[in-house]
């Protein structure tokens, strides 16, 4: 059971830098679409069809939501530290276990509550038009889905290690 927890940690460090480097591109690819858009709007009056709504509909949602579990993992979230910092050792760590129950429930809800609507536009094949064509946007509604899962398993990750780091810490001090 010891062994397997290295290994769930490596995956799940490996596919939170995947992601990453998934929202990196993305929002690199966003600055170029951007400023082509803005480029072609001023040099040729003729600006790429479609550049708002695929801004807004794809690359923002994955720049929001895709870094969400790589925050959990590293635990960068912003902390207040006004009362935890005036409690005991098994204290704070009861604090820090009962933050990771609440980052696991918020991410089975945020997929949850969004799983639904991602189903319900994918069925209707939600898409948006541009003087020209159709865009679907039904696949980006999947986005805040894929970032709850991973919170969700990120925070169980983090809990158990938690606790299998207090258990062994007090497993030492008793023998």
């Amino acid at each position: 059971m010891l062994d397997s927890a290295p290994f769930a940690e490596r995956v799940l460090a490996r596919i939170n830098h995947i992601i990453m480097i998934i929202g990196s591109i993305l929002l690199g690819l966003m600055v170029v679409h951007t400023t082509f858009d803005v480029a072609m709007s001023y040099l040729a009056n003729q600006p790429v069809e479609g550049t708002v709504e695929i801004v807004s509909r794809y690359y923002m949602v994955a720049i929001v939501f895709l870094p969400l579990a790589f925050v959990q993992a590293s635990d960068k979230h912003l902390v207040a530290e006004l009362l935890s910092e005036r409690m005991s050792a098994r204290q704070q760590r009861l604090c820090l276990c009962l933050t990771w129950i609440l980052m696991a429930a918020f991410g089975l809800a945020l997929a949850w509550q969004c799983g639904h609507e991602a189903m319900r536009m994918t069925v209707i094949n939600e898409q948006f038009q541009t003087s020209t064509y159709f865009i679907p946007t039904w696949p980006s509604r999947w986005i805040p889905v894929v970032s709850g899962v991973l919170i969700f398993v990120q925070s169980l990750a983090a809990l158990f290690a938690d606790v299998s780091r207090s258990f062994s810490t007090t497993a030492g001090v008793q023998a």
